[in-house]
């Protein structure tokens, strides 16, 4: 019960205008299919797909635009679209993901066998 609080007061904070309302369908289908253990393919807002396992912490994240924030609306903005982005520590790949259509060449390192796995 706790997630499905929790789900729209994450996406309203960190969401801007109408965005919150296309993030909170997603919020939804993320919550059902949690509740019945299925994973799914999630399409990102910037054309990028991602696997989402209800067995993994950070699968929800696809309901951002902006994951880490800032600091991703940062690098999206001053990417060089001609050099290499290494993800470290890429976990299931959703920060790679979103960044993807912004560089020529990317490199993921995930050091964790499962988070490896749903990559």
């Amino acid at each position: 019960m706790h997630d499905l609080i929790q789900i729209p007061v994450n996406i309203f904070k960190g969401n801007e205008g109408l965005e919150k309302i296309r993030y909170i369908k997603k919020g939804i289908l993320w919550a059902i299919s949690k509740r019945i253990g299925i994973s799914f393919t999630a399409k990102l807002w910037n054309g990028s797909k991602v696997k989402v396992s209800p067995n993994n912490s950070y699968s929800p994240i696809f309901y951002y635009k902006y994951p880490e924030g800032k600091d991703m609306e940062f690098l999206r903005l001053n990417a060089d679209a001609g050099t290499t982005f290494v993800d470290v520590g890429a976990n299931v790949g959703i920060f790679t993901a979103l960044m993807a259509d912004k560089f020529r060449t990317i490199v993921m390192f995930e050091p964790s066998e499962e988070s490896f796995r749903a990559i």
